[in-house]
């Protein structure tokens, strides 16, 4: 194979990478933020909510993020390959 592809598929890992340990960071730092505000009526149940609301829309983001980096990877390997 050519070392074009090796590089393809190396940077498409790294970017996996990049884009499931933001997705976790993110998700973390939500979390604390609702065990802070937990005691606090109103804005507790507000954070509360708009985790899950931001933390679907994270997670479809990223997921589809993600589709998009192994498209572009099985590109390269079927242009590598010379399918």
């Amino acid at each position: 194979m050519n070392n074009g592809y090796y590089d393809v598929k190396k940077a498409a890992e790294a970017e996996h990478k990049a884009i499931w340990g933001a997705w976790a960071v993110g998700g973390f730092l939500w979390l604390l933020l609702c065990g802070w505000t937990d005691g606090v009526p109103i804005l507790g149940t507000l954070v509360y909510w708009l985790l899950w609301v931001f933390g679907v829309i994270a997670t479809c983001a990223a997921i589809y993020a993600s589709y998009q980096v192994s498209e572009r990877e099985a590109k390269a390997r079927r242009d590598t390959l010379g399918r």
